[in-house]
């Protein structure tokens, strides 16, 4: 885009220096032929220079169009990622949620199984006792 432009400007610059030149040959001698020439020759300049203009100002808005949509999808981008981030914060939640209640079940488990232990009689096994 900045050399659209800086074409643009070297075409007005080229304009005005050729407008200034005409001007001048007109004042040294007037011949109509040359003069209807160079004023054709002005005025196709002035047509390439609107033209330039239209490309800039379409380019322009195409610019803005791109840079509106790279916004777009940079908000969308985040609002994934803010949903990634919610989702896994969700699930650790859960995760850990899930451990502790399996961790409580163990404990749970064991505890009812050394209540057992301790509760049972010690059992006394026979001697046997060896005759021979």
């Amino acid at each position: 885009m900045l050399t659209q432009q800086e074409r643009l400007a070297e075409m007005k610059r080229q304009m005005a220096l050729q407008a200034e030149c005409i001007a001048k040959a007109v004042l040294q001698r007037l011949n109509p032929l040359a003069h209807q020439r160079s004023i054709a020759y002005l005025m196709q300049c002035s047509q390439q220079i609107q033209e330039q203009e239209k490309h800039l100002a379409a380019l322009e808005e195409e610019r803005r169009r791109i840079r509106q949509e790279c916004i777009d999808q940079q908000q969308r981008l985040e609002l994934t990622e803010q949903h990634r981030l919610d989702c896994l914060k969700e699930y650790t939640e859960l995760e850990q949620i899930r451990q502790s209640n399996e961790a409580d079940r163990d404990w749970i488990a064991r505890s009812v199984w050394k209540e057992r232990l301790h509760a049972q009689p010690a059992v006394k096994m026979p001697r046997l006792e060896n005759k021979a």
